[in-house]
């Protein structure tokens, strides 16, 4: 399972981001609309702006390295790269909403919701996995037994 993980890390990270950025848009319109999606938002307004969405914020995060490093080992500049590909993404797409789709029947508080819950989301996945990583280790190392050898000959002093 292991040797699994490691071939194939990457694509299982992009795989969890495009999970976590469905998530995050999704979440946004639930929290938007107080868990009562309109009935057109679900035929018209998520189905044409989730696959620009994904696009826009998979590149982003490629461009700014949010794919490389290992997480058990995140950190704040880790933070910061997710921070500004994900502020940049969110304004890229706002600007491609407003092109493509129109400002008229988008909820704009979507932008920001959206942006507040994907850097939340990916960030927070990362942190976790480092917090268990180190978990683990405090583990292991509260475990061990300490324990002081005396030696027999007390006569001879060793250096």
């Amino acid at each position: 399972m292991k040797s699994f993980v490691n071939r194939y890390r990457r694509i299982i990270v992009v795989g969890l981001h495009l999970a976590l950025i469905v998530s995050a848009y999704l979440a946004a319109f639930y929290l938007r609309f107080e868990f009562a999606i309109p009935r057109e938002y679900f035929i018209t307004t998520i189905p044409k702006t989730l696959p620009l969405l994904v696009l826009i914020k998979i590149l982003f995060f490629y461009f700014f390295g949010v794919y490389s490093g290992l997480w058990r080992y995140v950190s704040v500049g880790d933070l910061w790269k997710i921070f500004l590909g994900n502020i940049l993404s969110s304004v890229t797409f706002f600007v491609a909403v407003v092109f493509y789709h129109g400002l008229l029947g988008f909820p704009r508080s979507i932008i920001i919701i959206d942006f507040v819950l994907c850097f939340g989301f990916v960030s927070g996945v990362r942190f976790f996995t480092r917090l268990v990583m180190e978990r683990g280790k405090i583990d292991l190392v509260q475990k061990k037994k300490k324990v002081l050898i005396r030696s027999q000959n007390t006569d001879t002093i060793r250096g």
